[in-house]
């Protein structure tokens, strides 16, 4: 039975797991391909229809397992869509996926690929019974343009495009977090919160962190 975290979504999805990154729903991430399994991943994923390149990319949780086996993996991560692939010049592919939503990743046995892969299952939020002291959606938006009046130019690295009313609360917030979250434990975190209540607040008190160096900062040059 076919998995319908977005429709037309195979069973089975091409596996990428790499170390010390997370990739968040609603974050477009460029990505350099250069071992031949993965090139011949690209490669297949460009043979399907542009809506269905889906590959999952969850993050490297240790070591090589026993025997030279593959590394464990976190088994939260974002199902992303290729959504632009570049061949190089010297055999690499340069591609950029966007995380699409927060998924379960099963690695499968998969003798008949040179890659991994993976099935997945979507992740839904739980219902809180009980108040969360959590930043509404505009609220969280609104510190984000304070947090680029108070960096300048330097906000540059945090654009966050893409963001209007008519986004869900949630991808507002992963998107937000990509922008501003680089501790990969933290990111890890958001990605597996299941209350977008206590999402926002993990990603609000990054940005007052960062408010308060910014402004710190500023001060330190005026004075």
């Amino acid at each position: 039975m076919s998995v319908q975290i977005v429709p037309g979504l195979d069973a089975l999805v091409p596996l990428f797991p790499l170390p010390e990154h997370v990739l968040l729903p609603a974050a477009p991430t460029p990505y350099r391909i250069f071992e031949p399994c993965y090139r011949r991943m690209v490669e297949d994923l460009l043979e399907k229809p542009a809506d269905e390149r889906h590959l999952v990319i969850p993050r490297i949780a240790g070591a090589a397992g026993a025997h030279g086996g593959p590394e464990p993996f976190y088994r939260v991560a974002a199902l992303g869509l290729m959504t632009m692939a570049t061949p190089l010049s010297d055999g690499d592919w340069l591609i950029v996926v966007e995380g699409v939503a927060p998924c379960t990743v099963d690695e499968v046995d998969a003798p008949f690929t040179p890659y991994r892969l993976a099935r997945v299952r979507p992740l839904v939020d739980r219902p809180t019974s009980e108040p969360v002291d959590a930043p509404s959606t505009a609220e969280l938006i609104g510190a984000v343009f304070t947090l680029f009046d108070v960096l300048g130019s330097a906000a540059s690295d945090l654009t966050v495009s893409g963001i209007g009313a008519e986004a869900a609360d949630r991808l507002v917030t992963y998107r937000i977090a990509a922008a501003v979250v680089e501790d990969v434990d933290l990111r890890q975190r958001i990605l597996e919160e299941r209350c977008d209540a206590s999402r926002r607040r993990l990603v609000y008190d990054v940005i007052v962190e960062l408010l308060d160096v910014a402004s710190r900062e500023a001060h330190r040059r005026c004075a």
